[in-house]
């Protein structure tokens, strides 16, 4: 893989489950077969989810740093990140993803990192992405939540660090974890839907300040009110703090780093560019192109 291009989709034999895949500046974005009672994933689907990556880190947006930039893509190849996709949900699966019922699945997560998978909704219906709005906080949320396990990190490894020293949570050192304890105590973000996990480990810690550095970018970009549901992600994100100004005021940490480092790395799609991809009904198109700039050849359509 390589940090500076964008690749046509292409079929693959050697990721066990996963049949296609993108690469997009060292990240290699996987679709699953059609397994476990669930369809193979769209092409289509699987172009947007790399679209969604290149506008989150797009080389000429207003604010990024080049460099900063640059080491975030070398950790994504290093740690051979890939971003799992699949349809409707985990559970969806039947036999389920880790029962051992699909040869090569512990292999490719054994041979790479990844943290969650981004899921094409469907409704009980079986309807593809029925909202629109939906489908794009849906991908936009575990894109970000692949970028700060990985990417953030390798470009700051003292801010924006998530790696224990001692394998327990209380082993994370960092400005970050400063900035997530700073925002659970003055109630601006609150982690108690996640009590259930909390073993101690570091995975446990790794996980809050996932869905701590996610509630945070949306805030800062305005896409809680945008993009959710009802406009809010409260109780975990305080409908108090969805503005900048509300966040420096009581998170001033988490400002800080968002100002200072998240934003010379990822950059913020516009909501007319995301609207044109995930339409109601999964209507739009991606628009995705690699780098040689020639249209993805289509994939054939059923009869």
């Amino acid at each position: 893989m390589s940090i500076s291009t964008t690749s046509a989709l292409q079929a693959t034999t050697s990721h066990g489950p996963f049949s296609k895949y993108i690469d997009v500046y060292g990240l290699k974005i996987l679709g699953l077969s059609g397994i476990g009672s669930q369809p193979e994933v769209q092409d289509e689907f699987l172009k947007k989810t790399a679209q969604t990556f290149k506008l989150l880190l797009n080389p000429s947006a207003t604010g990024i740093d080049p460099a900063s930039r640059s080491r975030a893509l070398e950790g994504l190849n290093t740690y051979n990140v890939i971003q799992r996709v699949g349809v409707d949900s985990y559970d969806a699966y039947s036999p389920s993803l880790d029962s051992g019922s699909y040869p090569g699945w512990n292999q490719v997560n054994d041979d790479n990192n990844a943290t969650d998978f981004i899921w094409h909704l469907r409704d009980r219906n079986g309807n593809f992405s029925p909202s629109g709005k939906n489908q794009t906080a849906e991908t936009l949320e575990h894109a970000l939540h692949t970028l700060s396990q990985f990417a953030l990190p390798a470009a700051f490894p003292e801010e924006l660090n998530i790696f224990s020293e001692n394998g327990q949570a209380d082993g994370i050192s960092s400005d970050l974890a400063d900035a997530y304890q700073e925002a659970v105590r003055n109630g601006v973000y609150d982690p108690s839907d996640y009590s259930d996990a909390n073993d101690g480990s570091d995975s446990y810690a790794q996980l809050l300040l996932r869905e701590y550095v996610y509630c945070l970018i949306f805030a800062e970009w305005g896409f809680t009110q945008a993009l959710i549901e009802g406009g809010s992600l409260a109780p975990e994100w305080s409908d108090a703090h969805l503005s900048p100004t509300a966040i420096a005021r009581d998170n001033p940490i988490g400002h800080r780093l968002f100002t200072n480092y998240i934003s010379k790395i990822i950059s913020k799609p516009s909501l007319q560019d995301l609207s044109l991809m995930f339409q109601d009904g999964d209507q739009g198109r991606s628009g995705y192109l690699p780098s040689s700039g020639q249209a993805i050849p289509e994939a054939p359509q059923p009869d």
